[in-house]
């Protein structure tokens, strides 16, 4: 049943690419995610961990325009632009997220990560152009344990 219900939804199920690179690399470190679309009106459900690397991700890039104009000026040395914006040695300076294959555009991003397990909604505001031409069915009455997953 569930092999069946994975078979007719893999459409949905869309990759993110994240990359990042600490501040004492050159080496760029790559890892890729998945999400599923849940529906035309944007909304993806994926893992805790996924969202708040999205969320990360925001977070760092505030700090990384700063960094990158005070390494480009060179006012002070790298290692003390660092410890000015407490960057550790294994830190993220720069962390970026791309979905892939996915949708074309969509005007904002809104996050809902469950308290303690490890789900997390995501909402595309304003989609257009998604990547799959169906949307999962999900069961309406009541399923069995194992009976229908969508």
């Amino acid at each position: 049943m569930f092999k069946e219900a994975i078979k007719k939804n893999l459409e949905c199920v869309k990759p993110m690419a994240t990359a990042y690179k600490t501040p004492y690399s050159d080496e760029l470190v790559t890892n890729m995610y998945s999400l599923f679309l849940i529906n035309e009106e944007g909304w993806a459900l994926t893992t805790k961990g996924v969202a708040n690397n999205i969320i990360a991700a925001e977070k760092i890039y505030e700090n990384y325009e700063k960094i990158k104009e005070e390494l480009i000026l060179n006012k002070v040395p790298p290692k003390k632009i660092y410890k000015k914006y407490k960057i550790k040695e294994n830190d993220a300076v720069i962390l970026r997220n791309i979905f892939l294959n996915t949708l074309d555009s969509w005007s904002g991003l809104k996050i809902y990560t469950h308290e303690y397990l490890d789900l997390a909604l995501i909402h595309f505001e304003n989609p257009s152009g998604f990547a799959c031409e169906k949307f999962p069915v999900f069961a309406k009455n009541n399923p069995l344990q194992g009976e229908s997953l969508c």
